[in-house]
């Protein structure tokens, strides 16, 4: 039985690299994905790095760094009138780019994990 692994920057096909002490090494990713925060720990008008997913005609989507999957948006129609939201609707950033956001509300949704948050962001001088 074959049991080469490729590698590439020291990580391996399968999760693993090599230690300090030149044992098996679970990967930052894999361990990363074990850290997130459970999205019971969601709390309004805490601030959270979101990376920017998508822009919409009303909006952008984002996902929230450090917890489980959820969906979650800023709606800058509905929220225009906010500081906050008023400045980073005059130039939204990039896909891809993450920026401080802050919950604005959590709303039950009917697609999975059933909750949905709705983002809006710092006001001038905040975060």
């Amino acid at each position: 039985m074959n049991h080469a692994r490729s590698t590439v920057c020291g990580s391996t096909a399968d999760g693993m690299g090599a230690g300090e002490s030149g044992g098996l090494r679970r990967d930052d990713a894999a361990m990363a994905d074990e850290l997130k925060r459970p999205l019971s720990e969601l709390r309004l008008g805490e601030t959270v790095q979101a990376t920017i997913t998508s822009h919409q005609r009303w909006g952008l989507t984002a996902e929230l760094n450090g917890y489980e999957p959820v969906g979650a948006s800023l709606d800058v129609i509905r929220r225009g009138s906010e500081p906050g939201v008023k400045r980073l609707a005059q130039e939204l950033p990039p896909v891809g780019v993450t920026i401080d956001l802050v919950i604005g509300k959590v709303r039950v949704w009917h697609h999975e994990p059933g909750i949905w948050v709705d983002l809006t962001a710092p006001s001038p001088g905040e975060g």
